[in-house]
């Protein structure tokens, strides 16, 4: 009976080991008030990037392609680059309104796509002839282009657009009536056999004819986009977009660590002699990606910091605004977040948005310096190094007071570094430990600072679990909501049978407003060159519900970032502080008050009894059995 009695039933995994802990924050990152917060947070970047965007572009501030990666790992080469394109835009700008108003006139590009069309070539060419011999359009020889494009050539650019716009209007004006010239020549077609093969054909000639004008208009955006560049807000998330992608690629295939010997080679090439990266060019070193070595996950998340290291030294006013809002979202909206995870996890409460953000609006001031007060220091020790770098400058006597003091360099530098590690190791920590603890700002960088250096390898190791589960749940979510798109493009898609004419021969009206959904772009593709007016806007409406569905995924993404960091910040306090795991700041606002019991009902006697004044017998209780 003893030994029975001793027999060991089940393990608490949990407690032997606490890393199964963190695989709690799949279930609280996708509650929907976290992800309701965090989706706002995105909504409220977005619409504030492309805001900015709107305003830079006025500077004619753009992005053009591999201009970041440049950036980043051919700084020998950026000035040059950037240099290269500002000398090249204005004369690509002036040779493309040039071609614009020469194809406006001879329709050359889009003769060459329907040359083989039988039925509409020959009737369209003839309609154009005509027309340019009334002289109802003029060829351009570029005298009238403006003679400053060296500075206007955004300009230039807005030109050769709405000489395209109307160059497709004439070819389609031109198409629809080489078509009926065409269909009444079928008509005359005395054979009823050949006449509704000739019939046939032309429709097929027509619709060809439809996506050859598709064709045009994709190639003129194209050449557009490639000279112009993008916006800078759009141009920095697309970039970081593929940054995060690859990384969480690079997780799924078990590379961590790839890329990064060319990763070293380039950062050390950046201060060597021109002579040094000539020979390593010439000994094929030639960028980022050598065919053997596929980039890991540390590589693509240093090339994503680079992506922001770009944009505050070549557009610091726009990362400054961009920076401040971005900060300031987070800490309320990433704020209230953290305290919903901190509460979820310690004691399975779920408390409602409004007391969320009721709690980060009044540790706002804490939110939102944390990160702030470690960057701040490190550039405070680096303007006095930089100020006792100018005692160098004092003719023979400057380099041997620096080389006295310069102990007091190193000592700088070593709060450096420790503030460096310190940052990027506890950065994740300073909101959980606000949520929890209900401190401030300080607290949160001594806390986080202590954690990562008492338990670095306990840290790193919570860490990779955190993001190797993160990335398969993501996944997970990924595949979600791309069957749920991908379902719902389906079954819309069985309902439409007309359009499509303008897009591809087996295409319909939805594939023009939305192409199906992949699972590397839930966003889809929107064809907006095959678009009408109608259909543009139903397609604008489209992406709406689209974004909000991959919006939600992206969300995701965040509520398990906090979700985890909270769980590992408990972890790492228990293991360092001995402190228990359900222990986290309560505000009075937050605290339920208890119910209290209904007092059983007295009976008719008690009641009389109490009537006269006597005081009523307490029954005693039953007896309990003794225990064997």
């Amino acid at each position: 009976m003893a030994n029975e009695q001793d027999e060991l039933n089940r393990v608490n995994w949990t407690e032997v080991f606490t890393f199964p802990q963190i695989f709690k924050s799949f279930r609280m990152a996708i509650h929907p008030s976290k992800l309701i917060l965090a989706f706002v947070a995105i909504v409220i970047l977005f619409a504030g990037g492309v805001i900015l965007d709107s305003f830079w572009t006025l500077g004619n501030q753009y992005v053009v392609d591999n201009e970041i990666s440049t950036k980043a790992l051919r700084p020998d080469t950026f000035v040059v680059f950037m240099e290269q394109i500002d000398e090249d835009r204005p004369g690509k700008a002036r040779d493309l309104l040039i071609a614009t108003e020469r194809e406006r006139y001879y329709l050359g590009a889009y003769e060459s796509y329907i040359r083989n069309s039988r039925h509409l070539f020959g009737e369209f060419s003839d309609l154009r002839e005509k027309a340019n011999a009334e002289k109802a359009f003029a060829a351009s020889d570029g005298s009238d282009v403006l003679k400053d494009a060296q500075d206007d050539w955004d300009d230039v650019l807005e030109d050769a657009e709405d000489v395209h716009d109307d160059e497709i209007d004439r070819i389609d004006a031109l198409l629809d009536e080489a078509y009926d010239e065409a269909e009444d020549a079928v008509e005359k077609i005395g054979d009823k056999k050949q006449r509704a093969e000739a019939a046939e054909a032309l429709e097929k000639d027509y619709r060809a004819a439809r996506v050859a004008l598709t064709r045009r208009k994709a190639e003129f955006s194209r050449k557009v986009s490639v000279i112009r560049g993008q916006r800078l807000f759009a141009g920095l998330m697309e970039y970081e977009g593929k940054c995060v992608n690859n990384a969480i690629m690079a997780v799924c295939y078990g590379n961590i660590f790839g890329g990064l010997n060319d990763y070293k080679q380039a950062l050390r090439l950046r201060s060597a002699p021109a002579s040094e990266i000539a020979g390593a060019r010439q000994a094929g070193w030639a960028g980022p990606n050598p065919p053997d070595e596929t980039p890991g996950f540390i590589f693509n998340v240093l090339m994503a910091l680079h992506g922001l290291a770009w944009l505050v030294t070549e557009h610091w006013v726009f990362a400054l605004l961009l920076g401040v809002l971005g900060l300031s979202t987070t800490a309320l909206l990433g704020g209230a977040v953290n305290r919903i995870a901190a509460l979820h996890y310690a004691r399975e409460e779920k408390i409602s948005i409004a007391q969320a953000l009721r709690f980060a609006l009044g540790k706002f001031l804490s939110f939102f310096t944390a990160p702030l007060i470690p960057i701040a220091i490190i550039v405070c020790v680096g303007l006095l190094l930089m100020v006792g770098g100018l005692l160098i400058n004092i003719p023979y006597i400057g380099e041997i007071i620096v080389a006295l003091l310069f102990f007091l360099a190193i000592a700088a530098g070593l709060l450096v570094a420790f503030l460096l590690v310190g940052f990027f190791g506890g950065v994740g920590l300073m909101y959980p430990t606000i949520a929890v603890e209900g401190s401030d700002s300080f607290d949160a960088i001594s806390r986080s600072f202590s954690y990562v250096f008492a338990r670095p390898f306990r840290a790193a190791f919570y860490g990779l679990v955190a993001v190797v589960y993160g990335v398969i749940t993501y996944l997970f979510v990924r595949l979600f909501a791309f069957l749920a798109l991908s379902a719902a493009h389906c079954f819309v898609k069985w309902g439409v049978f007309v359009g499509g004419d303008r897009l591809a021969g087996e295409a319909d009206k939805l594939d023009e407003i939305w192409a199906a959904p992949t699972f590397d772009k839930l966003w889809g593709t929107f064809n907006w060159s095959a678009m009408s007016g109608s259909e543009s806007l139903a397609a604008f409406i489209i992406g709406i519900w689209v974004f909000l569905v991959a919006g939600l995924v992206a969300a995701y993404l965040l509520t398990y970032a906090a979700s985890a960091t909270t769980v590992i910040y408990y972890l790492l306090r228990r293991k360092v502080d001995a402190t228990d795991l359900d222990d986290v700041y309560i505000e009075e606002a937050e605290e339920q008050p208890a119910e209290v019991e209904a007092a059983p009902q007295a009976s008719p006697a008690a009641e009389a009894t109490a009537e006269e004044g006597e005081t009523p017998e307490t029954p005693e209780p039953p007896q309990e059995e003794a225990s064997q």
